[in-house]
């Protein structure tokens, strides 16, 4: 479905030409005269993007986007002033107060097509976070927090031997985060190590860097592991429009003409470094959301959730490879009578001791899991007999050998906890339909255990 744009300019001639220059992108464009139509449409359908016309003093700009960043339901929808805006206070003041970007009249629709598509990509990003956010949410696996925006660290990239932009200077000096001045070769030499910056200002009106240079430049940081979610804006030549729009589609988020006064500068730097901070926040949120998702919160082992698909990928390259994998399913010995003798706070410290112990005792490439209550999962592909058995016994007399800290309180001398496991063990080079699963037989080899008197290890042949 194509984005619905609304225009918004109280000057006839002026919607006509922004209509105008966006009708080959084929865009749902709809158009208000007034305030109270721009309303009336934002009722009828939510836009994706809003152009604003802006005729100097501007006051009605000026409450359309005080109304509209008041408004939680529409303070995101990116904004473009449109306009004859070549006075840099008129400037200043449409971008702080509201506006996300800024197109100068006469327009010229390959710039402003671009500029559109930017607002709309970052727009849809953004929503796929906060959706996501909202989803992780809603579960329980993200909180609220405040917002506190840390200093960024910004690079400015000019090519060797060039002087920085006199509008950049006082820009560098006043940022927080500080800056630094690199040519395109010590970026990526710099970048290459992991030691990337928050922010690049690519300085393409300087002398030396040609347009293809510079969409190299913002391709490769946008390719990069360490310079991925990092923030970009380009200074350009005036009158490079061409030059503008490819940078623009190639992914950079911002950018001003090599005339650009520092005060304007230094508010995009700024909006840019909060836009990074938000995508962040968003993006560790739902890092940890998952994460949660298939983690034990108690003992930070994986939990059932994530650890019976585990298995299944194992027993599946293990038919594939024809090489041997083998299960564990432990249970904790009377464990029952851990919580009733000493209490649950004991129970807890039980069993995140034991998962720390199982964990400490397995190879890289295994996995421990906790699958119920205190029962555990223990997963080692290409493992043999032997291997396995030698595994198993090292992880029950782990548990063994060292007693564990009770917490009774009003106890002086808490008396220690002795602990042990029993072990199922099962192996295969993969499962056949209707045989049992090598989980299954694990299960069934700890249940042999439990009924041979506990604290051992029963292991289950594979299936002839």
């Amino acid at each position: 479905m194509p984005a619905r744009v609304l225009i918004f300019d109280p000057t006839v001639s002026s919607r006509i030409l922004t209509r105008a220059a966006l009708a080959e992108a084929q865009y749902n464009l709809v158009v208000a005269e007034s305030s109270a139509d721009a309303q009336v449409e934002m009722m009828r359908g939510r836009p994706d993007l809003i152009l604003l016309g802006v005729v100097a003093p501007a006051a009605g700009a000026f409450a359309f986007l005080a109304g509209l960043r008041a408004d939680p339901q529409r303070r995101g929808i990116p904004v473009i002033a449109v306009g004859r805006l070549s006075d840099p206070s008129l400037r200043l003041a449409v971008l702080r107060a509201g506006a996300d970007d800024l197109c100068d009249r006469p327009v010229d629709p390959v710039l402003l097509q671009a500029q559109v598509r930017r607002l709309l990509r970052r727009s849809d990003s953004l929503a796929e976070l906060c959706l996501r956010e909202e989803t992780h949410r809603a579960l329980g696996f993200a909180e609220e927090g405040e917002e506190f925006l840390q200093p960024g660290r910004v690079s400015v990239v000019v090519p060797e031997g060039q002087a920085v932009l006199p509008a950049v200077v006082p820009v560098l000096d006043r940022l927080p985060g500080g800056g630094d001045v690199l040519d395109p070769r010590s970026l990526l030499t710099r970048i290459g190590s992991g030691d990337a910056a928050d922010l690049f200002v690519i300085d393409a009106a300087a002398e030396g860097l040609r347009p293809g240079e510079l969409f190299r430049l913002i391709a490769e940081l946008r390719s990069r592991a360490s310079t991925r979610h990092s923030v970009q804006i380009a200074i350009v030549p005036p009158d490079m429009t061409d030059m503008a729009a490819m940078a623009l589609d190639l992914g950079v988020d911002d950018l001003v003409s090599a005339r650009v006064r520092p005060a304007e500068l230094m508010h995009r730097l700024k909006a840019l470094l909060l836009q990074k901070h938000r995508a962040d926040r968003a993006r560790e949120k739902l890092r940890r959301g998952v994460e949660n998702s298939v983690t034990d919160p108690l003992t930070g082992l994986y939990n059932r959730r994530y650890a019976l698909p585990a298995l299944k990928s194992v027993t599946d390259q293990a038919a594939r490879s024809g090489r041997m994998a083998a299960v564990m399913v432990l249970d904790i010995d009377h464990f029952k009578e851990i919580n009733d003798r000493f209490g649950h706070a004991t129970g807890d410290k039980v069993l995140e001791e034991v998962a720390r112990r199982l964990a400490a005792r397995v190879r890289v490439g295994d996995m421990v899991a906790r699958i119920g209550g205190e029962e555990f999962l223990v997963v080692m592909p290409e493992t043999d007999a032997e291997a396995a058995a030698e595994a198993a016994e090292r992880l029950r007399s782990g548990i063994e050998d060292r007693p564990f800290e009770s917490n009774r309180e009003g106890c002086p001398a808490p008396p220690p906890v002795r602990v042990t496991l029993s072990i199922g063990v099962a192996l295969g080079a993969g499962e056949r339909p209707g045989e049992p699963t090598l989980f299954e037989r694990a299960d069934a080899a700890l249940y042999s255990a439990k009924l041979a008197g506990r604290n051992m290890v029963s292991l289950s042949r594979p299936a002839a």
